[in-house]
């Protein structure tokens, strides 16, 4: 499929609106290395619905804290599950992802953590 952006004189009139359109299936990760960020595209099925990935989140650690403190023998059974790495590691990493992806919005650009040797 192919989606025409019309701009004025320059391309890089057009730039905001082209990364509008596609930020919604990107999902950015920091990493402590150079290039600090890695982009992943995610196309989604026609039966599938993609959210956004600060939702997605919130969304996920809300889920997990309430089964942990109202069902904490189902999040045992989460964790010994075969989904259990991807939960313990969704915990290990996601706090510091919320946090950059949430200064990256406030800040309308990318935010990294500084590359101090």
């Amino acid at each position: 499929m192919t989606n025409v952006i019309a701009y004025g004189h320059r391309p890089s009139q057009a730039l905001e609106q082209l990364s509008g359109m596609t930020r919604s299936r990107m999902w950015r990760s920091v990493t402590a290395v150079p290039p600090y960020r890695k982009y992943y595209v995610y196309q989604a099925s026609p039966t599938q619905f993609l959210m956004n990935q600060l939702l997605t989140m919130y969304l996920a650690t809300f889920y997990f804290g309430s089964i942990t403190r109202y069902k904490p023998e189902q999040f045992e059974f989460i964790l010994r599950s075969p989904i259990g790495p991807f939960v313990f590691e969704f915990f290990a990493n996601q706090p510091t992802q919320f946090l950059y992806l949430m200064a990256s919005e406030f800040m309308g650009q990318e935010v990294a953590k500084a590359a101090i040797a």
